[in-house]
């Protein structure tokens, strides 16, 4: 009898310090205590929300009604809570259906692991989803916006963006897919490139960019994207996409006095210094910049 009725009273949250110090050295406690823990520890996919378990929660700190028989009580407190554990994983399983994504912000950058131990690192204002359940027999990731791929060795891994896909077995490359530009390097292995219902190869130290519906190739010194090393790059790039880099690596709202975004730029600023970074981009295009707030900044065309 003593038991039950400390048990009664540790499910309403009512035991005395010394009646709990005593319901722990019981026999049966870690038992009980065991069913509870499993229960709050529970945790389903990032994915799927389950109601029921916060349901379940509180459930667990509220007060219990008396009942007649306080054994009865237990077992049929017990019995539901792990039924209900039980539905809740089953809905897990069901539900689950493998998909993952992942997006950046302002100036912020991350690192993935895919199941295969690839290495993905996402540039700002980047989103890339891949399915979990799939990826034995298809290793594929949709990217919208800039990432650099560490590939392992095996299958076929495609990169597929709104512009081209990208295929590899393993190796080390850039892919960045921004409104109408779509750019590929190759920093090792060799990189399979499909756009427009035309294909090319990339070797190391090779890049292809398309923008607007025009390809251009060339050769790059670098072994890793300039972005890993806090460094945005271009070349023959228009203003307008330079512009809209330095938005997504500054959190400022550029806004333009007679500037002609269309003039190509080639050359690079730095993230984490906005100053430097418009010094970098305004001079060599002959613009100059008055920053009006923190998060406001007026580029107008130099005065002659």
């Amino acid at each position: 009898m003593e038991k039950d009725y400390l048990i009664k009273k540790w499910l309403n949250n009512e035991l005395t310090p010394t009646e709990m110090e005593a319901f722990e050295q019981s026999e049966d406690f870690a038992l009980h205590q065991s069913i509870i823990d499993e229960a709050q520890h529970f945790k389903a996919s990032q994915f799927v929300k389950a109601p029921t378990f916060d349901a379940l929660a509180s459930k667990l700190h509220a007060p219990q009604q008396e009942k007649s028989s306080t054994n009865s009580a237990w077992m049929r407190y017990a019995v539901g809570l792990v039924a209900t554990v039980l539905v809740i994983f089953g809905l897990y399983i069901f539900l689950d259906n493998g998909d993952n994504s992942f997006e950046t912000t302002i100036a912020q950058t991350e690192t993935l692991t895919l199941p295969d131990a690839s290495q993905v690192i996402l540039n700002a204002k980047s989103a890339l989803s891949f399915n979990s359940k799939t990826w034995d027999k298809e290793r594929t990731v949709q990217l919208d916006g800039e990432a650099f791929f560490d590939v392992e060795k095996g299958s076929q891994f495609k990169v597929k963006t709104e512009q081209g896909t990208v295929t590899v077995l393993g190796t080390e490359f850039n892919v960045r897919q921004r409104e109408t530009t779509f750019e590929v390097t190759c920093y090792e292995g060799k990189v399979a490139v499909t756009y427009n219902e035309e294909s090319l190869t990339l070797l190391p130290g090779e890049s292809m960019a398309l923008r607007n519906a025009q390809l251009s190739r060339y050769k790059t010194e670098n072994v890793t994207p300039a972005w890993r090393n806090a460094m945005s790059t271009f070349k023959d790039a228009p203003a307008s996409e330079v512009f809209t880099e330095l938005e997504r690596q500054y959190p400022v709202h550029l806004t333009f006095n007679d500037v002609n975004k269309s003039v190509p730029f080639t050359g690079s600023f730095k993230h984490g210094n906005l100053t430097e970074a418009l010094d970098a981009i305004t001079q060599p295009l002959e613009l100059e910049y008055d920053i009006k707030s923190a998060y406001e900044v007026v580029i107008s065309k130099r005065a002659q």
